[in-house]
């Protein structure tokens, strides 16, 4: 079927230039389903114009959020300039709280961003910090990235799953009704075993 809508977690770019940027709007132009984007480090690590510059370059906001069928969808925003890990800053996680609050603790909620969290090599600085301000809500599903691997793990009982990436050739469909949701990996080209 028909996708309703792409959710991304981060390097659009490699080195978040303005040239960088131009390519991927006038890839994105193609598109004909809402697209919904998380800033990676390398969108604004050597970003000249920093955060910014990754706002003008995709024209999406750093961190958002939406809702789709009975789910309530969240991208973050954890770069930090001229960094390889990553931190939430107060005043994103002031907005995430404010954000559930409305949503409320039943209602399945999905949270994606780029530098990983709950496993054993820490990405994020203040990860603990996230994983209680959310422990209330009903987080179903973590997509994560940054890592270029297809990997699967748990996060205080919710599944956390990232993907290669697309120019690897992986990439991830949700199934989103109003009672279900099913997850699928697509893998294009070879396999991981040929």
């Amino acid at each position: 079927p028909r996708p309703a809508f792409v959710a991304g977690t981060g390097d659009l770019c490699e080195l978040g230039t303005e040239a960088q940027y131009k390519t991927y709007r006038d890839i994105i132009t193609n598109l004909t389903i809402p697209s919904y984007q998380a800033p990676g480090n390398h969108d604004v690590r050597w970003n000249p114009l920093g955060k910014e510059g990754y706002q003008l370059g995709t024209k999406q906001p750093l961190y958002h959020s939406w809702d789709y069928q009975n789910v309530h969808f969240v991208l973050l925003d954890p770069t930090v300039l001229l960094q390889h890990w990553g931190h939430f800053s107060r005043a994103q996680l002031d907005w995430l709280k404010a954000d559930l609050e409305k949503v409320g603790p039943e209602k399945p909620v999905i949270i994606g961003f780029h530098h990983w969290v709950g496993r054993e090599s820490v990405q994020v600085d203040n990860e603990q910090e996230l994983l209680d301000l959310v422990a209330p809500y009903n987080v179903v599903l973590w997509l994560q990235g940054h890592g270029h691997a297809d990997v699967g793990w748990n996060i205080n009982g919710a599944p956390a799953i990232m993907a290669k990436g697309l120019y690897q050739g992986s990439y991830h469909l949700i199934e989103v009704t109003r009672d279900t949701m099913k997850v699928r990996r697509r893998s294009l080209g070879k396999s991981a075993g040929g």
